[in-house]
């Protein structure tokens, strides 16, 4: 799975997880995928430019949860319909 739909499948996981009844974190889930963002090629950078990464990964994680929150706030009920329908990938952290 590519680093973008990684990670706005665990961005998703989260909003949902917070405002769809139904809908649980997987904590363990949660943390294994985001073990996915540690590529051969993240590991083998030095330390400053890990945390770099490591910096601009959280934020565009936080910008994507907050949008997903933020669409779900303006319409829950379609919010949560779209969420029932979509496919969990494999190892999807929220159910």
């Amino acid at each position: 799975m590519d680093q973008r739909r990684l990670l706005d499948d665990l961005a998703f996981a989260m909003a949902v997880s917070g405002g769809c009844p139904g809908f649980q974190l997987d904590q363990d889930k949660f943390k294994k995928a985001f073990e996915g963002f540690r590529t051969d090629d993240y590991m083998k950078l030095p330390p400053d430019q890990k945390r770099q990464r490591e910096y601009r990964l959280m934020m565009n994680f936080d910008a994507t949860v907050a949008l997903y929150t933020t669409e779900g706030l303006l319409d829950p009920k379609e919010g949560c319909k779209l969420a029932e329908g979509k496919q969990p990938t494999s190892g999807s952290p929220a159910r």
